[in-house]
């Protein structure tokens, strides 16, 4: 007979076991795909330097990226960070769109904050 003290060993155990795996599935579906943050500085040097096409061709890399990558941020995040991190890349490609610069490299400045936090174990607020 298996006392309780193994089976909630035992539980305790898978439950470490799951958290453990998600988190390293986790890191290693943000890490192989495209560098975000370099897409994201990239967007605003090429806004920057007035090169609106590259700015807009990187744009469209980085809805890519997001679009393989939102399931598993949706899932560890909440709902308001999922929804801001929508709303600042939806304001950043209209401001590619719309050649403003000062609003295409603050929407990225934005969108690099909110991307290097969901990168941690314990996200900023």
């Amino acid at each position: 007979m298996i006392s309780n003290k193994r089976i909630t060993l035992g539980l305790i155990g898978l439950v470490v076991l799951i958290f453990v795996a998600y988190f390293l599935i986790l890191q290693l579906s943000l890490s192989s795909t495209k560098n975000v943050p370099e897409l994201l500085n990239s967007i605003s040097s090429s806004a920057i330097d007035g090169d609106w096409q590259k700015a807009s061709q990187l744009n469209s890399e980085l809805n890519d990226v997001w679009k393989k990558n939102e399931y598993l941020i949706m899932i560890n995040y909440s709902e308001a960070e999922f929804s801001v991190f929508e709303q600042t890349i939806a304001r950043l490609e209209a401001a590619v769109k719309q050649n403003e610069e000062y609003e295409t490299v603050k929407e990225a400045a934005d969108a690099l904050s909110l991307w290097q936090s969901f990168g941690k174990l314990v996200p900023k607020p």
